[in-house]
């Protein structure tokens, strides 16, 4: 058991390390566990267009005319899945060129550090988003089918 001068030393340190206080430090805090956007809970991350995405959705709905609520929320689903699917793709292709030194105007530090083995990493989440999208389509055709 802890002994109630370690539990007050503990509470003491704790009041020392509150965190950032400024913006620009909450700003860089929140990049934290950022490493490479193929989990990001958003599906947009820093970088890509978001004009790009919005024409991509467009034409997905397009094709797929959802008629429903449920539609709709699986249409987005597969918008969402396709989109991180593609991002995949781009970086496995950065990879490769990276492997082949060709000039990119792509920030190479997230690929060349140490401890990041990219193709491994990608072809799971490759297979990962496939799998998701490929649930989410036949879902889709399974119920405007009914």
């Amino acid at each position: 058991m802890t002994s109630e001068a370690k539990l007050e030393a503990n509470r003491q340190n704790a009041k020392k390390s509150t965190g950032p206080k400024t913006p620009k430090g909450k700003a860089v805090v929140a990049k934290n566990a950022m490493k490479h956007g193929l989990l990001s809970s958003v599906t947009l991350i820093a970088g890509e267009c978001e004009q790009t995405f919005r024409e991509f959705g467009q034409q997905l709905y397009l094709a797929m005319a959802p008629a429903n609520e449920l539609e709709i929320l699986l249409v987005d689903l597969i918008i969402s899945t396709a989109w991180r699917l593609k991002r995949v793709i781009s970086m496995e292709t950065i990879t490769f060129n990276l492997q082949q030194n060709d000039p990119l105007s792509f920030d190479r530090s997230l690929f060349l550090e140490s401890d990041f083995k990219p193709q491994p990493l990608l072809a799971r989440y490759e297979i990962m988003h496939e799998r998701s999208l490929y649930k989410a389509i036949r879902e889709l055709r399974e119920i405007q089918r009914n």
